[in-house]
């Protein structure tokens, strides 16, 4: 039996399947729209307000569906921001909010997808690397 891996259009899929042919296709339970950066920046500084109150996310996420959504739609996100020490290292949160600041950049036009990534990896490789490492004056110029 032959066995092939494509990527296929819903009609190609369609054209291929029977006559002892299976044909695979992937389906979502969830077809949610991205979050857009205002969303974003909205619900990670009230979980940062929220965290340096020493105040409860998941609380607040009883009062608020949009809240209590994205918090479930984040859960790593509002995990780490839901821990002080997380909060008040300013270079995790200077790169969190440089990178919602790219998500910005992308939706309004300014830079490509493509371009948003490049310079996300290097946001998270400067992140990653302690402030006095060399790689990190070539990081931060680029």
């Amino acid at each position: 039996m032959k066995h092939t891996l494509a990527t296929l259009t819903s009609e190609q899929a369609a054209s291929l399947s029977g006559d002892n042919r299976v044909v695979y296709s992937e389906t979502y339970d969830r077809n949610d729209l991205a979050w857009s950066h205002e969303n974003i920046q909205k619900h990670v500084n009230r979980i940062v307000h929220l965290t340096m109150n020493d105040k409860s996310v998941f609380e607040a996420m009883n009062h608020d569906e949009e809240f209590a959504k994205f918090v479930g739609d984040h859960p790593k996100l509002a995990a780490q921001l839901s821990k002080k020490e997380f909060c008040q290292d300013s270079r995790t949160m200077g790169t969190l909010m440089s990178l919602i600041g790219l998500r910005r950049e992308v939706e309004s036009g300014d830079i490509t997808s493509d371009e948003a990534k490049r310079r996300a990896s290097h946001l998270a490789l400067s992140v990653g690397l302690p402030s006095t490492h060399s790689l990190q004056e070539s990081l931060e110029g680029n």
